[in-house]
């Protein structure tokens, strides 16, 4: 019995030091606090310029409308941005139609609210040319050189390779300039000897208007589709508590009921404000993605 009894003290003043231990053990902050921010990623939608100095406005007023330490993370890519929220890097993102769909088949992302251009939460895909280039319709384009977007925009690639394949074979185009962004298909055209035509949301001329207030003159819009794309949105992780996503939905779509907060939006993407949506609003855009025979994974990758 004795042999017994010192066999357990040892245990069982393992058993309480590990309690001990674990009692003193730091606790894990509270997601929202100043030792673990919310993150919000943001993409090169527009000129990167003025969506960072638009999303470092969006944070300051995010932080003082809800009271949680924010950090707003300026992405290079849309892969990029799905990547930080299936691996738990970003709590919240700016996202397209078409990454949302990946990242939502990866890991669940939802959506949090879409943006609002020109009173409509829907867009469509423009062609874009120089004025001077001699096309005036998608059937003039064969053999000729491309400005892309990204192998994620909806309107700046995975919708217009539908719509040109329809009109002329897509393997008679040259091999394509990928620019990364709208306004950066904009500027190529405007700037002139990079490529033919390009594709982007209706009317992404406006980006660098400031800068270049006569590129509607020297860049036309060509063609414009029916307005069945979802614009761009907020996307949440599946996990996040639901009074923080709650809290940062309210924010986002009162964000704009201020001056700062009005033009804080338009400098960050041109939007007016933003509207709850829930996946089914990406029902129909599906369909089309479907009938295209795009491979979501392929893009991605």
């Amino acid at each position: 019995m004795l042999a017994l009894r010192r066999t357990f003290r040892p245990l069982g003043a393992l058993i309480a030091l590990a309690l001990l231990v674990g009692a003193c053990a730091p606790r894990e902050p509270e997601l929202g606090s100043a030792d673990k921010p919310i993150v919000i990623t943001f993409t090169p939608s527009g000129v990167q310029e003025e969506v960072v100095a638009g999303m470092e406005v969006v944070e300051r007023l995010l932080v003082e409308a809800t009271g949680y330490s924010i950090e707003a993370k300026f992405v290079g890519s849309k892969t990029a941005a799905v990547e930080a929220l299936c691996t738990g890097q970003a709590q919240v993102g700016h996202e397209g139609p078409f990454d949302y769909i990946v990242a939502h088949e990866r890991c669940g992302v939802e959506p949090l609210a879409v943006m609002v251009r020109s009173g409509s939460d829907t867009y469509g895909t423009q062609l874009i040319t120089r004025a001077d280039s001699g096309i005036t319709g998608l059937a003039d384009l064969e053999g000729k050189k491309p400005c892309w977007n990204d192998p994620l925009s909806a309107s700046g690639y995975v919708v217009p390779q539908g719509l040109v394949g329809e009109a002329v074979p897509l393997a008679s185009l040259q091999e394509a300039v990928w620019t990364g962004s709208h306004a950066s298909t904009v500027s190529s055209l405007y700037e002139g000897g990079i490529c033919d035509f390009g594709f982007t949301w209706i009317d992404a001329r406006a980006t660098i208007e400031g800068d270049h207030p006569d590129v509607k003159e020297v860049v036309d819009a060509v063609y414009a589709s029916e307005q069945f794309i979802p614009n761009d949105l907020f996307t949440v992780r599946p996990d996040l508590d639901p009074t923080i996503r709650q809290n940062i939905l309210q924010a986002l779509i009162a964000i704009p009921e201020s001056e700062e907060g009005k033009a804080a939006y338009d400098r960050l993407y041109q939007i007016e404000g933003l509207v709850e949506r829930d996946d089914s609003f990406f029902d129909r855009f599906r369909v089309v993605l479907d009938a295209s025979g795009v491979n979501l994974e392929e893009l991605f990758e």
